[in-house]
């Protein structure tokens, strides 16, 4: 069994504000917690400033990357939609049909 993940040099979105603390551990896909370290712990994944925060959750969409969700007609479609929304930040969603 993987043991835990540290990911450090973050800058952290706790979906209010950015928070002083600049590294996450996580455990069976939780974080369980947040510390602030000037270097980066062994085995450590380096975000290098990239920004860390919540997924979206869109509740309610018609289309996403120039594909309605009333038109699908393949696989590559949803998946093309599912990429689009994914780049917004968007990591769960509900197609509207």
């Amino acid at each position: 069994m993987r043991g835990p993940v540290i990911i450090t040099n973050a800058a952290i979105f706790n979906g209010i504000r950015f928070i002083k603390e600049n590294s996450v551990v996580t455990e069976k896909g939780k974080i369980t917690r947040l510390f602030y370290s000037r270097k980066r712990p062994e085995k450590a994944i380096d975000l290098k400033g990239r920004i860390l925060a919540p997924g979206l959750i869109d509740a309610h969409t018609h289309a996403a990357g120039g594909v309605d969700f009333l038109e699908i007609k393949t696989a590559k479609d949803a998946e093309n939609a599912r990429r689009a929304l994914l780049r917004q930040g968007v990591t769960s969603f509900l197609a509207a049909t």
